[in-house]
């Protein structure tokens, strides 16, 4: 986990790009001719927001994410850390929040997951011999704009100390009101989130090693996940008529590699990358609760894939780009597992692209932001986002 820099990828709406930076600064791009948006920038002081980690999410027109530093927009050393997690209005590049940014002593790896208008993510205490290893926090996402002063309440609404150290993303069960995330010590760990929960119960199964890659929603209360001693496997998850949580682990398998990043589910299909180069094509059958390997590819390139795999559509056919971090990204046959073709990027990949309207946007570890053309792979666009210019 040496601190080098974003393995945030850029997120799109419906007519701009938002690109997180090597400089800790988030830029605005049109998505139909590529340039930057004058003026377009958060945070606007000189400040950065330092690095970022986990995906940030877009909703309702409100970009929310996480950065961390030391607190003056620079990387943090010695465990010196401080979280800032952002609410912007994507309009104005303006905070929805009064107060800014929040700011959280610690580092926040995985990304944030919003629902019913608060957003939840995990924060890893920077020292960690009281016995926690990080906190778990529920964070009011309203905007502040519309309400007057009595009713601006504290953003934080409460945090949930755990013990263990925490790389991935929660994911919540609405249904249950129950949030699913995977522990640093092995643990998949259920936590109530009930709004009129005072003392709130937590479950677990121990999968035996740390799980690093985030959870995976198969469906009908079913869920996956994958360790970083390569097991695969999934459980059910459902509340008894006490209101207490129940678990049914099915189907463990055995991949190659560390299950390190997050999988992409397409109906009973899901796709994985594990860090020793081996993708995955897995059929999730929820009636008999079973998981079988459709196909498996090695790919022997230079350096790691880094930030898991993207599944799109191109002229009627599925297709998987997985970036490696030294030189390219490269695509496979969704159905087959075949090789289809390569981006080659000279500066290396910094973090899972983004394909959208036959175009695929990628940052590189120069900090530059680049666009491809999905059909013969050519360079359309390239932006240097540390000297903000267009690449020499």
């Amino acid at each position: 986990m040496e601190h080098k820099g974003n393995w945030s990828p850029p997120v799109a709406d419906e007519g701009y790009i938002f690109v997180p930076s090597n400089e800790g600064f988030i830029n605005k791009f049109f998505k139909d001719d590529g340039a930057r948006v004058s003026g377009w920038q958060y945070p606007q002081s000189e400040n950065s927001l330092g690095s970022f980690y986990g995906h940030m999410v877009l909703n309702d027109g409100v970009l929310f994410g996480s950065g961390y530093g030391n607190g003056e927009g620079k990387r943090c050393q010695n465990r010196k850390c401080i979280s800032n997690i952002f609410a912007i209005d994507v309009e104005s590049s303006q905070s929805i929040w009064m107060e800014g940014m929040l700011k959280v002593d610690g580092s926040i790896i995985g990304g944030l997951v919003s629902h019913e208008n608060i957003i939840y993510f995990t924060v890893n205490t920077n020292d960690s011999s009281s016995g926690v290893g990080s906190h778990i926090y529920a964070v009011d996402a309203t905007s502040d704009y519309d309400k007057k002063l009595g009713d601006l309440t504290n953003r934080i609404l409460w945090k949930q100390p755990i013990e263990s150290k925490v790389f991935s993303t929660p994911i919540i069960d609405g249904e249950n009101n129950i949030l699913i995330l995977g522990l640093l010590d092995g643990q998949i760990m259920l936590l109530d989130i009930s709004t009129d929960s005072k003392k709130r119960s937590i479950s677990s199964i121990d999968t035996g090693f740390p799980v690093v890659s985030s959870v995976i929603d198969v469906g009908e209360g079913n869920y996956c996940y994958g360790n970083i001693n390569g097991q695969m496997g999934c459980i059910t998850v459902s509340r008894n008529s006490q209101g207490i949580f129940d678990i049914e682990q099915w189907n463990e398998l055995q991949l190659d590699g560390w299950i390190w990043s997050s999988a992409e589910r397409d109906d009973r299909n899901l796709y994985l990358v594990t860090l020793s180069g081996w993708v995955y094509r897995l059929d999730i059958d929820i009636p008999s609760k079973s998981i079988d390997i459709n196909w498996k590819k090695e790919l022997k390139f230079d350096g790691k894939p880094l930030g898991g795999l993207t599944l799109y559509s191109w002229r009627n056919r599925n297709l998987l780009a997985v970036p490696f971090d030294n030189d390219k990204v490269i695509t496979l046959d969704a159905m087959t597992g075949s090789i289809d073709g390569e981006f080659p990027l000279k500066e290396g990949v910094q973090s899972k692209p983004l394909i959208i309207d036959n175009l695929m946007y990628v940052l590189d570890e120069k900090n530059n932001f680049q666009s491809f053309s999905l059909g013969d792979r050519s360079l359309i666009k390239c932006f240097n986002l540390k000297d903000m210019k267009v690449c020499d």
